[in-house]
């Protein structure tokens, strides 16, 4: 078993280890700490949820018309805007 041990004294904030991911391109990641999120605009939150249940269970979406690229396309538009550099914001 390996410990890890950081010099920082306060734990890392969950809306940072969203930034951390988005930043990466590890979005599936950054939608699964982000759908728990009771902040916000409910549209931004929803869409990332519903991005989440998409990238989880694509083919409940299909078979109920749903197309889940698109659904994940605009949680992950949400999360750039939200929790992405400055520098890779999409304006909406």
């Amino acid at each position: 078993m390996k410990i890890s041990v950081t010099s920082s004294s306060t734990p890392e904030k969950k809306t940072d280890q969203v930034r951390d991911y988005v930043s990466q391109g590890d979005y599936k990641s950054a939608m699964r700490i982000a759908k728990g999120f009771r902040m916000g605009f409910k549209e931004d939150i929803d869409a990332i949820r519903l991005a989440w249940e998409c990238m989880t269970r694509p083919h409940f979406y299909e078979q109920i018309g749903k197309n889940p690229e698109d659904l994940v396309q605009k949680g992950m538009e949400v999360l750039d805007r939200l929790y992405g550099k400055d520098d890779e914001i999409i304006s909406l």
